[in-house]
């Protein structure tokens, strides 16, 4: 790694599919070995076939290998994908330049980006409504989600659109898949504090629902997780951020978790229906202290009762619809 780091130079573009990922790799091994982030600009082929191949269904490497005929010798290898990598792009370069595109500072603004945030992914987040004006908004948010921004049957809401009407709302950072939790699995220190800065709160969640990532080897076991979620706090705090416990709460009942995987089964065009969900039973303050018992007594009773107060009061009594007097004729 070190050696990649003295061969790269600061006006390098470096070309990957999925390239938030593989920087966020190589920004995790550069801080390892104390080494300046050179902050080299990026394209990402990935997004690039979801804006320009409209047909094509799927955008994974091996999708684009054999979309641009490219040898593909063993997926997942890096040579083999890096190599497959640079062919596929010397072939999209054909179509950048039918578009009129030269440098690398042409593509975001000459390429379709409405098509590429609908095949983009999505991460979530969670909107409270601050009083009538922002429920007026969020239904506003609503309606674009289900219309201009309907990706694959999923509503989706890109940032700048939430950006634009969130004054009158509060926008949480999401259950355990959020780009937080991602970001802070990826990159260095700044790039969380970076993206924190977007929300208004901050949300950690009982342990089981992070397992997805210790069964992927992404984290390696619950201690690990619990570093982790430690480090998430402090740097929320750092920003100034508050820090809330929340459940993702989905049903009453443990009994009722099956219920919700058969449902998530009849959706045949959900390509994680077969991933086995966390339990997300309604939890009590009790349960919920009890869950986070690897954080100190004061800082437990902050994320689970105090700070869930705070937001609470920052939220004016909104009533989604008004009652209507109507006079009957007889």
């Amino acid at each position: 790694m070190t050696n990649f780091y003295n061969w790269l130079d600061e006006d390098d573009i470096l070309v990957a599919h999925n390239a938030k990922f593989d920087l966020g790799f190589l920004d995790k091994s550069f801080e390892r070995l104390g080494l300046k982030n050179k902050n080299n600009a990026s394209i990402d082929t990935l997004f690039i076939s979801r804006a320009e191949n409209k047909e094509a269904k799927r955008h994974g490497l091996s999708n684009l290998a054999k979309l641009y005929k490219v040898r593909l010798v063993q997926h997942h290898r890096a040579i083999y994908d890096t190599k497959a990598t640079a062919e596929i792009f010397v072939k999209m370069l054909d179509q950048l330049y039918k578009l009129g595109i030269e440098y690398h500072n042409e593509i975001d603004e000459k390429i379709d980006l409405k098509l590429a945030h609908k095949r983009s992914r999505t991460f979530p987040c969670s909107i409270l409504v601050k009083n009538a004006k922002g429920l007026k908004d969020l239904f506003r948010l609503v309606s674009y989600s289900c219309t201009d921004y309907l990706s694959s049957g999923k509503p989706t809401i890109p940032r700048s659109l939430l950006e634009q009407y969130r004054e009158d709302l509060l926008i949480g950072s999401g259950n355990s898949e959020n780009e937080v939790f991602e970001e802070l699995l990826n990159s260095k220190e700044d790039k969380v504090e970076g993206i924190i800065d977007f929300y208004d709160y901050i949300e950690i969640q009982p342990k089981n629902h992070y397992h997805s990532f210790i069964r992927s080897e992404r984290i390696t076991d619950e201690a690990e997780l619990e570093e982790l979620l430690k480090k998430l706090i402090d740097i929320a705090k750092k920003k100034d951020k508050i820090v809330v416990a929340t459940g993702d709460c989905y049903y009453l009942d443990e009994y009722q978790h099956v219920y919700r995987q058969i449902l998530r089964l009849t959706v045949k065009s959900n390509p994680g229906a077969r991933d086995i969900k966390p339990m997300a039973t309604f939890l009590t303050t009790e349960e919920m202290l009890n869950e986070f018992s690897f954080l100190d007594e004061k800082l437990r009773e902050e994320i689970v009762i105090d700070n869930t107060h705070k937001i609470s009061d920052l939220i004016e009594l909104v009533v989604p619809l008004k009652k209507i007097n109507c006079i009957h004729r007889i």
